[in-house]
């Protein structure tokens, strides 16, 4: 969906697209409600909101070859120009099993803000909330009331040393069942580009509050 206003998309099942399934590009006030996947091609992205706006997602059973919601906002100088970041989106209901559950980047050179996860269930998948690895500006973000079978994270930070991220306002709470971490955070170097600089640029993470947990960690909690 490219530019559109007011779309409900509801009970459709989708299988095995060419690449992402459902792309809400520059668009608003959209519902996506009780769609069924089962899409394990390679690239087969659930649902990527990018530079979009007022997003509810609810009733939804995932089951992706790659990540299952990908929220982004511009690609390089697509994101810069258009400076609309994807932001009021709400994640609800839902089950989760794929390679990622929520991911925040790649792709957002306008950044991602507003971000509710809730009453959700996850399967196996590599991180509750994942900020990716082309995550740079992310704020407002709340998973809460959630329950893991065997899901790798309930917040993964992928940190890149060549990019400055900033990470701010994240709160996880009343999440209950079993992780390998609970919270985690990784030096993610793939696409590693210093481009010859000898400083470091400096990243953040900033107020990240955790409250109610009570999970299993297989291997540690942080």
């Amino acid at each position: 969906l490219y530019n559109c206003q007011g779309i409900t998309l509801e009970g459709v099942k989708i299988t095995n697209s060419p690449f992402w399934c459902i792309h809400l590009l520059k668009s608003e006030n959209i519902i996506c409600r009780n769609l069924r996947y089962d899409a394990k091609l390679i690239n087969n992205d659930g649902l990527d909101p990018e530079c979009s706006r007022n997003i509810l997602i609810e009733g939804i059973a995932f089951n992706n070859g790659d990540d299952n919601v990908a929220i982004k906002s511009g690609r390089d100088n697509d994101g810069w120009n258009a400076k609309m970041p994807s932001e009021n989106i709400i994640i609800r209901n839902c089950h989760f099993k794929g390679l990622h559950a929520v991911v925040i980047g790649s792709e957002m050179s306008s950044g991602v803000r507003n971000v509710i996860v809730e009453n959700c269930y996850f399967k196996k998948a590599g991180g509750g909330v994942t900020f990716g690895s082309e995550c740079y500006d992310a704020k407002n973000v709340i998973i809460r009331d959630c329950q893991f079978n065997g899901t790798s994270n309930i917040l993964l930070f992928k940190m890149r040393p060549d990019t400055p991220q900033r990470y701010e306002d994240v709160l996880a709470e009343n999440c209950t069942g079993v992780v390998t971490f609970g919270i985690r955070t990784r030096i993610w170097t793939q696409f590693y580009d210093k481009k010859d600089r000898d400083d470091m640029p400096r990243s953040v993470i900033n107020n990240v509050k955790m409250k109610n947990i009570k999970v299993k960690s297989t291997k540690q909690f942080y």
